[in-house]
């Protein structure tokens, strides 16, 4: 996510106040920058942001009383966002699922990430590493075990979904605090991953052509087989679940299968 807006304590206190009681779960509003604060619209606007349940912004409207301001974060395409208020050097964050009745779990953008092979080996490095600190950055382990940035950023990513870290969007960094989840039903919850692994396990996967640029395979589904590109431009799956969300909700789990088949062993020291 990266931040869309920044208001102070008047205008904050304006747009909450304007915010409707009620609306029908399927609503949507878009937020739209005017002046030095926002407004609702029920139109697309430019650099607008997407938010559907918007009464559940009203949380905020009695905190905002004693804030000195508010900050909006959103992903790249304006659905998921967050809401972060600012009392002196503390914050409180709200984060919004891009539908009322969709929660994070089953977004499925952090599921390459949980399949990537080198997660384990990482996962227990860095976590031995964790003393609670406020601010993590991955490049700053970098340099430990000859780890690419990219294995990194996947590895603190894992640990967010184990509940182990958290991010602050407004630092840019993460930070130590667990959470009480049971670790072992992690991949429970993404059943798109757990189904990639069975597909590897049968050895469904069949590449066809790998080159430094794209790699195209053969995945055999139930009653169809599936075929497969993964490229910088997009990775691209021909089952109706791609068809149907084209990445908004993370990859098929054909596309997982061909990852972890085609991803290069990590050797860490």
């Amino acid at each position: 996510m990266e931040r869309r807006a920044h208001l102070g304590k008047i205008e904050t206190l304006r747009f909450l106040r304007a915010l409707p009681r009620s609306t029908m779960a399927k609503t949507a509003y878009w937020i739209i920058p005017a002046g030095n604060g926002l407004r609702l619209s029920q139109r697309e606007g430019e650099h607008g942001l997407r938010v559907a349940g918007i009464e559940r912004l009203r949380l905020l409207a009695d905190l905002a009383l004693l804030a000195d301001g508010l900050s909006v974060f959103a992903d790249s395409r304006g659905d998921a966002s967050e809401w972060q208020l600012h009392f002196g050097p503390l914050n409180f964050h709200l984060t919004l699922t891009a539908e009322v009745w969709r929660g994070f779990s089953g977004e499925g953008q952090v599921l390459a990430d949980l399949a990537a092979k080198e997660r384990d080996r990482l996962l227990n490095l860095v976590q031995g590493l964790l003393k609670w600190q406020s601010e993590i950055r991955p490049a700053e382990f970098v340099g430990n075990w000859d780890a690419s940035l990219e294995s990194m950023r996947r590895a603190f990513s894992a640990l967010g979904s184990r509940g182990l870290v958290g991010y602050d969007l407004s630092r840019g960094a993460y930070f130590h605090r667990e959470l009480p989840f049971n670790l072992a039903l992690v991949e429970e919850i993404h059943p798109r991953l757990k189904n990639a692994r069975k597909l590897v396990e049968n050895a469904s996967v069949r590449i066809l052509q790998r080159t430094d640029e794209i790699i195209e395979a053969e995945v055999l589904g139930t009653d169809v087989t599936h075929r497969v590109r993964l490229s910088e431009a997009g990775d691209r799956c021909t089952c109706p679940w791609h068809a149907k969300h084209q990445g908004s909700r993370g990859p098929c789990k054909h596309i997982l299968a061909v990852q972890i088949v085609t991803e290069p062993e990590l050797a860490l020291e």
